[in-house]
């Protein structure tokens, strides 16, 4: 703790400011404050319902939806830390929440966009495997299934080291009053910054992008050659093997959405960040503003994409909304029933006791006249008296269920 102290005692000098003070509008600023509050709602919602579909899916074993769930954390830590820093940092217009809280903030972000890098480029190596080792990826028997856990937990550690790498002193943060944010400082002096600033440049982005694109073009080429495959095959074969390939492709076909939305939403903010390291001159206002929003709104995009591409997780989205409704529907249904049940053996007890005083109100009547009409000794009046009994009870019951005189079951 005293080390960082003393770590954060020095860096504080070197925090810098870019950018002007000039006071911002207020349109300007109600929009940020909208526009952030959004984002923490749907980036909360959102892949919290994504993590919950996946948690209780029968599939959840698969390793796409393991990356679908790696990809959905790291959305979610921009959604539950970052959106609610910028949007107080919005509402003051600038940064008054101290160093600490900056480098958090910075250090969350970057993890987050490594981790989303990183977790791109399993999926591709995974939808690789689907396309050109069928039988092996079906009986979960390639390497990215059978190791899915351990390449996510590799993913995470990588960005965490890359993320968390200035808070020891190997490269800078610093403060953009533009956006009133922070950032790492790309353009930082000194051979220890230098070669940090290339190296997050290098490692957690531009090997795992460029591996991306070189793994797409097999995809899209060994899907070429199946299709070739399957018009050669017979019309039994060649009609389940299409059923497999339309599932695969649809499967691609969200992940290549995926993978656009974050080269779209990313892509200005990259630019933006090393604007400086490339033009030695500061990037424009609108483009920094536009590449933050935009690069924390990726975190809101993928449960949008996936509830309009992916058809599994769709039918999950409806399920989890179905077994709310039916829990509070049965919540209801249970206080109900139960003030049924109240009242019906209420009614039950009041008809058994009614039926058995008029049952022996009836015996005693008859027995009292058979007993002043005709000399009968006593015992034989007592075994006729219970015979009676037992057969006006029956009798009677049977009557009153037939014929209540009360409705008896609501």
């Amino acid at each position: 703790m005293a080390q960082f102290e003393a770590h954060e005692n020095d860096v504080t000098e070197q925090i810098k400011t870019i950018g002007s003070n000039e006071p911002a509008s207020k349109g300007w600023q109600a929009f940020q404050v909208v526009f952030w509050t959004w984002l923490t709602v749907v980036t909360v919602v959102g892949n919290s319902l994504v993590l919950l579909c996946i948690a209780f899916k029968k599939r959840r074993n698969s390793s796409m939806f393991k990356f679908y769930g790696s990809l959905a954390l790291g959305d979610l830590i921009v959604g539950i830390f970052c959106a609610p820093l910028l949007l107080a940092a919005a509402c003051r217009q600038q940064w008054k929440m101290g160093n600490a809280l900056c480098y958090a903030y910075s250090t969350v972000i970057s993890l987050s966009l490594n981790v989303s890098v990183m977790t791109l480029f399993l999926i591709s190596l995974d939808r690789l495997n689907a396309v050109s080792k069928p039988l092996q990826y079906r009986a979960k028997e390639t390497f990215t299934q059978k190791w899915a856990l351990w390449l996510i937990l590799f993913t995470w550690l990588h960005s965490i080291f890359w993320a968390a790498a200035p808070l020891v002193g190997w490269g800078e943060i610093i403060n953009d009053e533009i956006t009133n944010s922070c950032k790492p400082n790309w353009s930082a002096k000194g051979l220890k910054n230098g070669t940090y600033s290339m190296g997050l440049a290098v490692f957690p982005f531009a090997i795992p992008v460029l591996s991306m694109i070189v793994v797409y073009i097999m995809i899209y080429y060994r899907s070429k050659v199946s299709n070739r495959f399957i018009r050669n095959r017979s019309q039994t074969l060649a009609d389940e093997e299409k059923k497999r390939r339309k599932q695969q492709n649809a499967i691609l076909r969200t992940v290549l959405v995926v993978v656009g939305m974050f080269v779209f939403c990313w892509l200005p903010y990259t630019i933006a960040t090393m604007f400086k390291l490339f033009f030695r001159a500061l990037p424009p206002t609108w483009l920094v503003h536009l590449g933050l929003m935009l690069a924390t709104a990726n975190s809101a995009a993928n449960p949008a994409i996936y509830s309009a591409f992916d058809k599994s997780m769709r039918n999950e989205f409806k399920r989890m909304l179905l077994i709310c409704r039916k829990k509070r529907d049965t919540l209801e249904e249970d206080g109900v029933r139960s003030r049924r049940t109240s009242s019906n053996m209420a009614t039950w007890n009041y008809t058994i006791t009614r039926i058995s005083d008029e049952t022996v109100n009836k015996i005693i009547n008859k027995d009292t006249k058979e007993m002043n009409g005709n000399n009968l000794p006593r015992k034989q009046t007592m075994t006729d008296s219970y015979n009676n009994m037992i057969e006006l009870f029956v009798k009677d019951i049977g009557q009153k269920w037939e014929n209540p005189s009360r409705e008896t079951w609501v």
